[in-house]
């Protein structure tokens, strides 16, 4: 058994395909004759999505698979098979994947179960894209339902698209989100080999179009700073993102940077706070991404879905969220050559 098994930080992971493990088949159309349609993949991407492209650490999540199928056509031997993955899980918290017709049907059959489960805290999640998709929802379903899990407690929560827009909006009412460009706002450019910041952000046209939530006022939610790569900031662009940050006395702040400046940005927010020159009655959440938005299957959207998850179980003050956890800013440092943030202290999550 891993030795985070009992301490909240590792996490099992069932796959049983649903539209989030699903992919467009040529052959399949031709066989069919029809056209446009998804199959459920042979293999899943889900393990390789979360430990290379969001990187949870390798040794703190597993994986196991109960079936590849459509959740239409799935019956209570199937549903034994997630039973029996959750019952082997090494973890105290496991994750089910899962098509989101049949979702409501899982749940109850492990309610059922319940006496099985041995006290674990079981999440069912499901995606209305592939996540292979461009602008998927389904990495955004994965990370707000891995941070709302995080500090649960034991029981079975259901993650379908529909809550998770409706929590998502009700959050809404007293957070906003103060946009600085970075990675996760940036496509690939091909002529100088990097990822650039796109001219306007892409994060509301996500919320809207991918999630459908759409704020009354979305001017009041989604602040543009500036878009930028965190590594031509200015002290002027600084100096506007802590003067709105000041501003927004009532709401709670998700901050979106580029990972040179991400955890520099937090540490200066955390020293303000500290001093009484940023409210200390707030939650300030910074996240980042490792790849461009038109990446394929890039992080950012995961870690936006995070946050978000992770939000109502955050205590007031300054973090930074990425790959899975989040910390305190003082606690984290970016490693270049592997792409990732080193936390020093792994217990401070």
């Amino acid at each position: 058994m891993s030795k985070y098994a009992n301490k909240g930080y590792g996490l099992h992971v069932v796959t049983t395909g649903g539209t989030m493990d699903f992919e467009s088949s040529p052959s399949y159309e031709m066989e069919k004759s029809v056209v446009d349609s998804l199959v459920p993949r042979k293999q899943s991407i889900i393990p390789r999505f979360l430990t290379e492209r969001v990187k949870i650490p390798k040794n703190e999540i597993s994986f196991s698979r109960a079936w590849m199928k459509d959740s239409r056509d799935i019956n209570d031997e199937d549903r034994s098979k997630i039973l029996d993955g959750i019952i082997r899980s090494p973890y105290g918290k496991v994750l089910v994947v899962h098509g989101i017709v049949e979702m409501d049907k899982t749940r109850d059959y492990l309610a059922n179960h319940k006496d099985k489960l041995k006290g674990k805290t079981v999440g069912i999640v499901g995606s209305r894209m592939p996540l292979s998709s461009y602008r998927s929802d389904g990495g955004f379903q994965l990370g707000h339902s891995i941070g709302a899990m995080q500090k649960s407690k034991s029981g079975i929560y259901m993650f379908h698209p529909d809550e998770t827009r409706d929590k998502t909006k009700k959050l809404f009412e007293n957070t906003v989100f103060l946009i600085t460009g970075g990675t996760v706002d940036s496509n690939f450019n091909e002529h100088e080999d990097t990822a650039t910041p796109c001219e306007h952000s892409i994060i509301p046209t996500y919320f809207r179009e991918t999630l459908g939530v759409a704020p009354e006022e979305p001017n009041f939610v989604f602040k543009e700073i500036c878009m930028k790569d965190s590594r031509q900031l200015s002290e002027e662009n600084i100096r506007l993102l802590l003067q709105e940050s000041q501003n927004q006395r009532f709401n709670d702040q998700v901050i979106s940077a580029g990972t040179y400046a991400l955890s520099d940005l937090a540490v200066r927010y955390k020293t303000m706070v500290d001093k009484g020159e940023l409210s200390p009655d707030l939650k300030y959440n910074f996240f980042g991404s490792m790849f461009p938005e038109d990446v394929y299957l890039n992080d950012g959207w995961f870690n936006m879905g995070y946050v978000l998850g992770r939000k109502e179980s955050l205590k007031n003050g300054v973090h930074v969220s990425m790959h899975g956890w989040t910390t305190p800013p003082e606690n984290v440092m970016k490693q270049l050559q592997e792409a990732r943030f080193k936390l020093y202290d792994k217990s401070l999550r």
